[in-house]
């Protein structure tokens, strides 16, 4: 079985050819005979040219989206009329410059499907103890970047091979030319049950509407003081 280029028989001869062979010993293809290149592109100047497609532009604007994301149009245009002398439409230059950007950045489907990783990065432990935490960690990996990067400069060789000169004891210090005056915290102690620190859910909350409810009993629409039921522990 042979399979030759479009343009192997007319006068924009193209020596593109591929020849494959089952063999009857394993009974597996193989190729037999290959020529890799298209030699027709520098012979046609068409617009309609059957490899002249969007993704084939997007191979040679690659860089320039590389560098500018914001590309525009008239610039993709011109650079395929320098690097193949042939015309692009406006419809070709847009979507070769959305291929490029899936080519360089991947395309949105990528991003959101690693997305979740990075959402995961704002669990508090790298703000809180200023190393990156293990989703940081991931982030990084899947961004080919080092995580020490992000560490502070506290942490780093660097900074304890510093010379650190001793306080020595007290004794040999110097006079201070002012003087502090301490005083002691100004607590106001009000009167009752200290209100409690924790953040309260709704369920902690009780329904203004409902009746109250004895705490010995606990039977609703009586108090403690007028309480006639045993307590709820010894029935």
């Amino acid at each position: 079985m042979t399979a030759k280029c479009y343009h192997h028989i007319d006068s924009n001869y193209c020596a593109w050819y591929i020849q494959i062979k089952r063999k009857a010993t394993h009974g597996h293809w193989e190729i037999t005979r290959f020529t890799k290149k298209h030699i027709c592109l520098v012979h046609i100047h068409q617009n309609k040219h059957q490899n002249m497609t969007s993704k084939f532009f997007s191979k040679l604007i690659s860089h320039l989206v590389a560098n500018d994301l914001e590309i525009p149009l008239l610039k993709v245009i011109q650079e395929v009329q320098v690097k193949l002398q042939m015309g692009c439409t406006y419809k070709r230059a847009w979507y070769a410059q959305k291929f490029a950007i899936e080519r360089v950045f991947g395309s949105w489907e990528i991003t959101f499907s690693i997305l979740p990783k990075y959402l995961h990065a704002i669990c508090g432990k790298w703000q809180e103890y200023t190393l990156p935490c293990s989703h940081a960690n991931a982030v990084c990996r899947d961004n080919g970047t080092r995580p020490d990067a992000y560490v502070p400069d506290i942490y780093s060789r660097e900074t304890y091979q510093s010379i650190f000169y001793l306080v020595g004891h007290e004794d040999f210090w110097r006079d201070a030319p002012y003087n502090l005056t301490f005083y002691p915290p100004n607590m106001n102690n009000q009167r009752g049950r200290k209100k409690g620190t924790r953040f309260r859910a709704k369920m902690n909350y009780r329904n203004p509407d409902s009746p109250p409810r004895c705490s010995r009993c606990r039977m609703p629409g009586q108090s403690r003081k007028n309480c006639k039921n045993p307590s709820s522990s010894n029935v």
